[in-house]
């Protein structure tokens, strides 16, 4: 599947417009960043601590997961896996800075991560020729510019995580091969064996990686969070029977291995974890279910779960700025923890909501 380059990366500036019959007063900063969608098609929308609807400007496609670059002010929004655009948004006046797509013969899978300095952007991707997955190292003092591949260890990354304090990267090898000739086929469930994987992000050499057991390799491993003790919180989608009493939620300690929590099960949670995500002081995890309508708190400490609210549609979910999370829902519907806190009518949020 060929894409005129050229003309992609125009077509990204001329689509990110602001859509200023939505746009409020920017009476507050910019505190959340997520992908959505109405009549017209996709956007990605800038919203307040409170929920109020700051900025919002058009995607030339389905966006996902969202990049951070505090450094520099910038969030670079990703295409849906398997996808072929990124946006770069300046996150403080919610206009569009740019945009890349990846090479010919790759796709994006929906995340990516900054460096602490916020100089390089790491995106997951896949490698077509050979099915294997691929993290893309683009420069962003060099007009995003290609600079590296390193390769994941695994099939189908899906999100991937800088480590608090460390120069190495969590990858969610979710084990799902796919191409883009086939958009959202899965390819080789009958063989499929996630894994997640930290890698050095300078060198790119692998330093520990844990597969998934074979009583567990139905579950794809596709979202992380770390903790504050160092725990990486990991979310599945699986692959099998959804009335199959199997995990979705696990924890990875370095050196110990996956862990998969026996309390999250596909029965619950309709096998599939849209969103991992740790709050502030890293001691509470939150999950949502999309197809189970399910947000969950889990305690990190005691890894065992804390709250479940049934939220219609739920699926993004953020830190917020007080200790709990913002969660957003079915109907344009926003919640702090599990109450109301906005609605925006007209309007589907996709998977994802990003702390600023």
């Amino acid at each position: 599947m060929a894409i005129d380059r050229r003309a992609f990366l125009a077509g990204i500036g001329a689509a990110a417009l602001p859509l200023g019959r939505h746009a409020v007063a920017d009476t507050q900063a910019p505190a959340f960043i997520a992908a959505s969608r109405d009549q017209q098609g996709y956007a990605s929308v800038l919203l307040s601590a409170s929920g109020e609807w700051l900025h919002h400007l058009r995607l030339p496609g389905r966006g996902h997961g969202v990049a951070i670059n505090q450094a520099r002010g910038l969030g670079v929004i990703f295409a849906r896996r398997p996808g072929a655009f990124a946006a770069v948004i300046d996150l403080k006046t919610g206009r569009p800075a740019g945009g890349f797509a990846p090479p010919v013969d790759r796709r994006f899978n929906g995340h990516g991560c900054f460096s602490a300095d916020g100089r390089l952007l790491y995106a997951a991707g896949n490698a077509f020729d050979d099915g294997a997955g691929a993290i893309g190292v683009y420069d962003a003092t060099q007009a995003w510019a290609r600079v590296i591949e390193i390769p994941s260890y695994g099939i189908g990354p899906h999100e991937i995580i800088m480590l608090r304090g460390k120069n190495s990267l969590a990858v969610a090898n979710g084990g799902i091969e796919t191409h883009p000739d086939l958009p959202r086929q899965k390819l080789n469930i009958p063989t499929m064996r996630p894994n997640l994987s930290i890698i050095d992000a300078t060198t790119g050499a692998l330093i520990e990686q844990a597969t998934a057991p074979a009583a567990h390799r139905l579950t794809s491993i596709r979202h992380l969070a770390e903790a504050a003790s160092g725990d990486i919180w990991f979310g599945g989608q699986h692959e099998g029977p959804i009335d199959a009493a199997a995990p979705l939620i696990g924890v990875f300690q370095p050196g110990q291995g996956l862990r998969y929590l026996a309390s999250s099960t596909t029965i619950d949670l309709r096998g599939y974890i849209g969103s991992v995500v740790v709050n502030r002081t890293g001691d509470r995890v939150a999950v949502t279910s999309p197809r189970g309508g399910v947000f969950q708190v889990w305690d990190a400490k005691l890894r065992s779960l804390h709250t479940t609210r049934r939220i219609a549609d739920v699926s993004g979910v953020a830190a917020d700025h007080q200790g709990g999370f913002v969660v957003s829902g079915g109907g344009g519907r926003l919640h702090r923890n599990d109450r109301p806190l906005a609605v925006h009518k007209g309007f589907a949020w996709d998977n994802h909501l990003s702390r600023i």
